[in-house]
C-alpha cells in the first residue's frame, strides 16, 4: 500500500493528497455556477441580503432595529453579517450573496472528515468527506439558503 507521495525531496502522506482532491472537487461543485444554480433568489435569500445591505449602510434592519442580534421575523442574523463583506466587495449580485454559504459548505467537507476520523479512523473520515461531496441535496443547500 502506498503511504506517501514523493514530490522532489519532500514526502507527502497520501491521506493529505486524497483529502485535498476531495476538498477541491467539493469546492468546485459548490462554487461553479453560483448565480444560476438554483435559479433566482429564494425569498429568504433576498430578505437576508436586503437586511445585510441595510445594516451595513444604515445600521438598522428592515424593522428599524439598530444593529440587531435576531430578526423579528424569527431568522438568525448571522448569515446577514456573513454576507456583509461580500456585499461590500462585490455588490448585491446573486453569486456574491451565495458565496458565504458556498464557502461554509466547502469547509463542511473538512468537518465531516474530522468527524469520521474521530469516530472510526482516517479511512472513515475520507469516506464521510467523499460522500458529502457527492450528496446532491446537501450540495444545493450548501449553495443557497433554501
Amino acid at each position: 500500500m502506498i503511504r506517501d507521495i514523493k514530490i522532489g525531496k519532500k514526502s507527502i502522506p497520501i491521506l493529505y493528497v486524497v483529502l485535498g482532491a476531495i476538498f477541491v472537487t467539493g469546492s468546485i461543485l459548490r462554487l461553479a455556477a453560483l448565480e444560476a444554480n438554483p435559479m433566482g433568489l429564494h425569498q429568504d435569500e433576498a430578505y437576508c441580503a436586503y437586511n445585510a445591505w441595510s445594516v451595513m449602510n444604515y445600521g438598522v434592519d428592515s424593522y428599524g432595529n439598530v444593529r440587531p442580534v435576531y430578526y423579528i421575523a424569527g431568522m438568525s442574523i448571522l448569515y446577514s453579517y456573513l454576507q456583509m463583506p461580500f456585499i461590500a466587495l462585490f455588490g448585491t449580485v446573486t453569486w456574491a450573496l451565495r458565496l458565504p454559504q458556498a464557502i461554509l459548505g466547502s469547509l463542511s467537507i473538512l468537518a465531516m472528515y474530522g468527524l469520521g476520523k474521530e469516530m472510526r479512523g482516517c479511512r472513515t473520515g475520507i469516506a464521510f468527506a467523499a460522500l458529502l461531496v457527492h450528496e446532491l441535496k446537501y450540495r444545493i443547500l450548501g449553495i443557497g439558503m433554501l
